[in-house]
């Protein structure tokens, strides 16, 4: 069954928003994350953010669909940033509050921990110069292996290649290997004790890791 890559319409919001929570279900940091489960003000939550994401233009959603049944078997979700510009998630700092939309019981602490490490990232990697981003891939589960996760990658990089500018993006370690084949190096690895945000069970330590990954300009 072939898959067709498109670009996705703000329609296609809430379906984005469910594909990317149903394909890191079984990922152990989401527990940790959102102990309360995926309430409803969870959801609310997400479509909210990714609308916001998706209205903004320097942001580009694109989407893998089944071409016999119509179906959304992943997304992605690229970020642009070609000036020099003081981003908004820049005044988010380490007393920063949730927002008011915040969902109830969300361990906000490792949330912000995680962005401000993106942050710090993205400034000790790839500074000032323009790069592409890409902020989420997901596939669902009983889709993967049959190239809808690679498609959405080639657009990006191909977009970078036309711009001769960097991109950079977060991995699991599931993802290391094709993302390595699309030329993104490891640059370091998150490794958060979970411990330290108030979990307390055992997990898979490295299944947890944050990869940051940059494929440089061409």
């Amino acid at each position: 069954m072939p898959i067709s890559i498109l670009p996705a319409v703000e329609a296609d919001i809430p379906a984005i928003s469910r594909l990317q929570v149903a394909a890191f279900a079984s990922h152990p940091r989401m527990p940790m994350q959102w102990p309360c489960g995926y309430t409803a003000d969870f959801y609310a939550y997400k479509e909210m953010g990714d609308r916001e994401d998706f209205q903004d233009s320097a942001n580009h959603y694109w989407k893998a669909i089944d071409s016999e049944t119509g179906e959304m078997v992943a997304c992605a979700d690229w970020s642009f940033h070609l000036e020099s510009e003081v981003e908004a998630g820049e005044r988010l700092t380490v007393e920063s509050g949730p927002p008011e939309s915040w969902p109830e019981g969300g361990n906000w602490d490792l949330k912000r921990f995680y962005r401000l490490n993106t942050r710090r990232m993205i400034g000790d990697y790839i500074g000032k110069q323009p790069y592409i981003m890409l902020n989420v891939l997901t596939v669902l589960p009983e889709h993967q292996g049959r190239g809808a996760g690679r498609q959405l990658i080639q657009w990006g990089v191909k977009e970078a290649d036309k711009l001769h500018v960097c991109m950079c993006l977060e991995s699991t370690p599931a993802g290391l290997a094709l993302y390595k084949s699309m030329g993104f190096v490891v640059r370091e690895v998150v490794a958060a004790n979970m411990h330290d945000f108030g979990w307390k069970e055992p997990y898979d330590e490295e299944a947890a890791h944050r990869i940051f990954m940059v494929r440089e300009a061409r």
